[in-house]
């Protein structure tokens, strides 16, 4: 990664960096603290990943109402985003106790499910809302535990999956064309329901 700066910004230019084994750990930390609050008002059958990712929904869909119409069954995908999160937060630990983390292996998986997006009519540009929806549901769910050192790591894990999940997604759509079988003409034919993988 190399930095370009003049004396009113700095852009950073190539691949972000993913996130350190400190910020691993705070990401883990404030995930249980996630999966394990529930708050007075929630009702009983909800669980608090299913709240977060109702939090995180809203605030996607408050920054962009074109998303929605992608995410067919708000219910169904919550639930995937949840079990995903819990699955990466888990899976961190696991590669960091084996002291074998292969970055390239993690990025080109991050790509190769943000292919599977082009299925769903998902544009590039939704990575970019993902980090201020997701900021928001932690806020809204961490309460008076939520802390700057929380919003750098879960952003710079976001920033490093998105950049990953948006590279597969272009790379796809780059591949087809206005006369393939899979076009975007003939995917809004068939819609199907959006899941994260």
């Amino acid at each position: 990664m190399s930095l370009i700066s003049s004396s009113a910004t700095t852009v950073i230019v190539g691949p972000p960096p993913p996130p350190t084994a400190a910020q691993l750990k705070v990401i883990r930390r404030s995930w249980e603290l996630v999966s394990d609050t529930r708050w007075p008002n929630e009702p009983q059958t909800m669980s608090p990943c299913q709240a977060f990712s109702i939090a995180f929904y809203d605030a996607l869909f408050a920054l962009d109402r074109t998303i929605e119409s992608a995410l067919s069954n708000i219910i169904l995908q919550g639930k995937a985003l949840s079990g995903i999160l819990s699955h990466l937060v888990r899976t961190r630990v696991v590669l960091d106790e084996a002291k074998s983390i292969d970055e390239t292996h993690f990025a080109r998986k991050l790509q190769a499910i943000g292919a599977t997006y082009i299925e769903f009519n998902v544009q590039p540009y939704f990575f970019d809302l993902v980090g201020p929806a997701l900021i928001s549901a932690l806020q809204r769910r961490l309460k008076e535990e939520y802390t700057a050192t929380i919003e750098d790591a879960w952003l710079t894990a976001q920033h490093y999956a998105s950049y990953h999940l948006k590279i597969g997604l272009e790379t796809q759509l780059a591949h087809w064309s206005a006369d393939s079988p899979f076009s975007t003409t003939d995917q809004n034919k068939t819609k199907g329901s959006c899941l994260i993988q």
